[in-house]
């Protein structure tokens, strides 16, 4: 008997039809990475609120351990004797934040003024150390640097309030500059509750601590 010769059948897909597959993939891809991206926004929203609740109570544990919030910052008039001059609140509440062995490191070192530690490599890991409760994870450039006048230093995202003060907006500028011009910020602001050496407590907020800005 003899077989007759039939073309094999080929088994795919047509162009149009892989066109069509890849646009339909296209457009669901489209309409899930909205979503994908909101829930991860959602998430670092969540992270940064609990960023600010760590910091609110490390601040309400350094109160009820030495009965006054830290001071705000050590400017240049702090006595020529004191070491780590012009360091702020951040140093302080260390401890506070489970960063026991970074405030040990810092607490050890008679470095005078702050800045310096970032030229000393024996001290360079303390400003240069990144502490994640000090990130903001929705900034795209944290872990920030650039504190104590060193370019490698950490620096974080989250500031303490110093008091109303004076200050102009300059949009002109890339980026907008906000210029401070009441000294009191910086030596003492009576309506701030951190400022230069402050040693204020609860019994200061006078409008309550619910209705302070801290």
């Amino acid at each position: 008997m003899k077989l007759e010769n039939r073309p094999r059948r080929r088994v795919g897909f047509t162009l149009i039809e892989l066109l069509v597959v890849i646009a339909i993939i296209a457009i669901l891809i489209a309409l899930l990475l909205p979503a994908v991206q909101q829930a991860r926004e959602a998430a670092r929203r969540s992270q940064c609120k609990n960023n600010m609740k760590q910091l609110a109570l490390a601040m309400h544990n350094y109160q009820s351990s030495f009965r006054v919030f830290p001071y705000g910052h050590r400017s240049n008039s702090s006595p020529s004797t004191v070491t780590h001059v012009r360091d702020c609140w951040f140093q302080r509440i260390l401890p506070f934040i489970e960063q026991n062995a970074l405030s040990e490191a810092y607490e050890a070192d008679t470095t005078q003024w702050i800045h310096e530690l970032t030229s000393n490599t024996a001290t360079a890991f303390i400003a240069e150390t990144v502490v994640p409760t000090m990130v903001c994870p929705s900034d795209p450039g944290g872990p920030g640097k650039g504190a104590n006048g060193g370019t490698t230093a950490f620096q974080g995202n989250y500031a303490m309030a110093a008091g109303v003060g004076d200050w102009t907006l300059d949009n002109t500028t890339t980026p907008a500059t906000i210029t401070v011009t009441d000294g009191d910020i910086a030596y003492g602001d009576p309506d701030g509750m951190f400022y230069d050496l402050s040693s204020t407590s609860f019994r200061d907020c006078i409008d309550g601590s619910t209705n302070t800005l801290m």
